[in-house]
């Protein structure tokens, strides 16, 4: 509505103006008083641009976010759980798995000691919380520590915690419902390296990076 309003404000600031040649014609003082009108209309308009100026870095600054990866993520079958979600996606066509080469265009000059992963490296998985892909749960049960927080994203289940160093202040945002986004962003897996002789298959251990906007 403002956003109209805004235009609005600007249309009449225009037809303001051809008036204004207009009256000039007709006589001086309809000519004067046609340029005040349309002064106070450029005026309304730039004072409804600046506020909704203002709103916007309000919002930008009230805004905050909070990145960790996750702790724990090697233990507890967490590897083989993340593993399984990825060989869906590919076995479903979801994603590419090595980029969509062959070993025979894995071995090629361009690619000599280069690691090609079968899942995209930082594939992102985004969450509004409340939708459930991605939650956090507290375990004031937990032998090890009565604030830790596990991390689940749907199809993978626990892959592991909120570090314990911010895990009290991350347990106040969770309490106080102030989480609005969340994105995880997930590495590693299965890769192939073509030394320029040798084509070798390895693997280095999945990692979970988690955004929050609060």
């Amino acid at each position: 509505m403002k956003k109209i309003l805004k235009y609005l404000f600007l249309l009449m600031s225009i037809l303001s103006g051809i008036l204004t040649i207009g009256a000039f014609q007709d006589s001086v003082i309809s000519g004067i008083i046609m340029i005040i009108i349309t002064l106070v209309f450029v005026f309304i308009f730039f004072i409804f641009k600046n506020n909704n100026t203002e709103i916007k870095k309000d919002i930008i600054k009230k805004q905050k976010t909070l990145k960790f990866q996750v702790a724990g993520t090697f233990l507890g079958g967490r590897q083989a759980n993340i593993s399984k979600f990825f060989f869906k996606k590919i076995e479903n066509k979801e994603i590419i798995s090595y980029e969509g080469l062959t070993n025979s265009e894995i071995k090629t000059r361009e690619n000599i000691d280069i690691e090609i992963y079968e899942i995209p490296q930082d594939y992102e998985i985004k969450s509004n919380y409340s939708d459930g892909l991605i939650r956090f749960e507290k375990e004031p049960e937990n032998e090890y520590d009565k604030n830790a927080i596990r991390v689940i994203i749907k199809g993978m289940g626990t892959v592991g915690y909120v570090p314990k160093n911010i895990n009290i202040s991350f347990g106040k945002i969770l309490e106080n419902k102030e989480i609005k986004d969340i994105t995880a962003n997930l590495s590693g897996g299965e890769y192939k390296l073509w030394n320029g002789k040798r084509l070798e298959s390895d693997r280095e251990d999945y990692s979970v990076t988690i955004t929050i906007s609060y």
